[in-house]
């Protein structure tokens, strides 16, 4: 018993770890979680992670498929922004079997602002 609830602790760490810095490259990217929503889940929270050092960075905007939500932000482990958003406004923005287009804007005090967008699918399933 002891062995299983040891693994499943590391499981769980080493996840969050690789969770948080899986998004490489030398540019700033998004991607959302989670990466397929269904419209007809019970889920009501969602969030976006990022290789954006959250340090001094002003999210200005958050649009899914052209229409503007209200969201949350936080940091990661790594100091990345973390976006939260309501499950339940964008199941009333999205379509079934159309893409959903999250869109991100932000900046950093007087620089130009940076776009950052990810592209999940939408699916409906009871």
């Amino acid at each position: 018993m002891t062995l299983v609830v040891v693994t499943m602790l590391l499981v769980s760490a080493t996840g969050t770890v690789f969770a948080n810095g899986r998004i490489d490259g030398p540019d700033y990217a998004i991607e959302v979680s989670p990466n397929v929503l269904n419209i007809d889940s019970y889920g009501n929270a969602g969030n976006i992670h990022s290789n954006i050092p959250a340090s001094d960075f002003t999210v200005d905007t958050l649009t899914v498929n052209g229409t503007e939500i209200t969201f949350g932000t936080g940091t990661d482990s790594l100091g990345h922004l973390v976006v939260n958003f309501d499950m339940d406004t964008v199941k009333d923005i999205v379509i079934a079997d159309v893409d959903a287009e999250f869109v991100l804007t932000g900046f950093y005090v007087e620089d130009d602002p940076i776009t950052v967008e990810d592209t999940v699918p939408v699916i409906s399933v009871l």
